[in-house]
């Protein structure tokens, strides 16, 4: 995304794959899809897949529900609050990722599915 593009709000905007093993998964993906990857910090790992991106967690398991995918929201408490109204459960409150990279928060739906929010502020 360029820029000062918006990202329209339920977007799925990141992926994150539970990886234990980050370099295995690095070298499965890396030759079998071509995927780049951009480490952030000792602990987690950018993937690039053409158009699409997320981010390879280690701290992550399948058994903690497998891939999690993470949706834009314009603010995080803003949507935690609706999530709890509405009958999901926050996991995670508002949490920074980093300046350039906004902030996130995890929840589960109503089913149990494991899932995420972000927004820029």
């Amino acid at each position: 995304m360029g820029e000062g593009t918006k990202i329209a709000s339920g977007s799925i905007c990141h992926v994150e794959v539970p990886a234990p093993d980050l370099g295995k998964m690095q070298a499965f993906y890396g030759t079998v899809f071509d995927w780049k990857f951009t480490p952030m910090g000792p602990e987690y790992v950018l993937f690039h897949a053409g158009e699409t991106g997320g981010g390879l967690d280690p701290s992550m398991s399948v058994v903690d529900g497998g891939v999690v995918l993470v949706l834009a929201v314009d603010e995080v408490d803003a949507a935690l609050a609706a999530i709890a109204k509405h009958g999901g459960e926050g996991l995670t409150p508002k949490t920074a990722i980093s300046e350039e990279h906004g902030y996130c928060a995890y929840f589960r739906d109503p089913c149990g599915n494991k899932m995420g929010v972000w927004s820029k502020v």
